[in-house]
């Protein structure tokens, strides 16, 4: 689809017309956000990260929503300076512009061109991509189509091809890598955090009803609620969110296995693994122990290779 020539058109599978750009909450400046291992600081990153300084992002999100975390996490490490705004989660006034109804949602001006880029994971690798390699950034977001389907409960359900994926030329991903070992890990850990580590928090911050009211006090308040709409969420949705996280947890896979407990021995755990080209029994990212279990490398996904041996 070609991109419409009026500056405030958004481009984009899900675009419907003129974003008008709302007023954000604040601005967040970006800083140094150094807590993912194997990550460059931005001082020693690729000059190609200049480009950053043509980006004006608004970013569209439920605070306490782990995957706008997430994207907020990404542009606070690249110093990316990026508006917020948060969304009303009943109404959701806010992105009214967009026929795809899901947060995060990043709008990025870069000149004259408004791009619109959905989910979480295609946000970063799509911001990356562009960082790195200079390609304009209209161009970038047709590498991650989005491809709708059925769920098993006829639910029509969106996904977005090559969404883990850097989408860098040989001489590119060599210098943002160094080897194709370190780009396939890096792609097996993001997709573990979406497929696995999130599941986690259900469990975990919904564990019994008072810790579940808890969860949606701190969740009404700092979210974008009116009064009523507040208390219902508050109550209506603590109790809710407390029977699926106990049906969550009767179903198996990783609610079951890691409930506020420390991470049994062999349960995969980002800081249990040795980084790329680290040899196995060697320094773990998390150090030499973690949480008092062994060195071994989990597996990503869990199954037999996730067992003690």
């Amino acid at each position: 689809m070609a991109a419409p020539s009026l500056p405030a058109t958004l481009f984009s599978p899900y675009s419907q017309g003129q974003l008008k750009r709302l007023p954000g909450k604040g601005v967040c400046p970006g800083g140094a956000w150094a807590g993912v291992p194997g990550l460059r600081s931005p001082s020693s990153a690729p000059p190609q990260l200049s480009l950053s300084s043509r980006l004006q992002l608004t970013l569209y999100q439920y605070k306490t929503c782990p995957f706008c975390s997430k994207v907020r996490a990404f542009l606070d490490f690249h110093a990316l300076p990026y508006e917020v705004v948060e969304v009303n989660p009943v109404r959701r006034t806010e992105i009214k512009f967009s026929s795809y109804r899901k947060v995060p949602i990043l709008v990025a001006q870069d000149g004259d061109s408004l791009q619109q880029l959905n989910d979480s994971s295609v946000i970063i690798s799509a911001l990356k991509t562009y960082l790195v390699s200079g390609q304009p950034l209209e161009e970038v977001i047709t590498y991650y189509p989005p491809m709708k389907s059925m769920n098993d409960q006829g639910k029509e359900v969106t996904e977005f091809c090559n969404k883990y994926w850097l989408m860098l030329d040989e001489k590119e991903a060599q210098r943002m890598y160094g080897g194709k070992e370190a780009r396939t890990e890096e792609m097996k850990w993001r997709q573990w955090a979406d497929d696995w580590l999130v599941h986690l928090i259900s469990p975990n911050v919904y564990r019994t009803p008072a810790e579940a009211l808890a969860s949606f006090d701190y969740i009404v308040r700092e979210g974008k609620f009116g009064a009523l709409e507040g208390a219902m969420a508050k109550y209506a949705g603590a109790a809710a969110m407390y029977l699926i996280s106990k049906r969550l947890k009767s179903r198996g896979g990783p609610a079951s296995t890691w409930a506020r407990e420390r991470p049994p021995d062999g349960t995969p755990c980002f800081c249990q693994a040795p980084p790329p080209g680290r040899r196995e029994g060697g320094p773990l990212r998390g150090g030499r122990q973690v949480g008092g279990s062994s060195r071994r490398r989990p597996a990503l996904h869990g199954g037999p290779d996730a067992q003690p041996r």
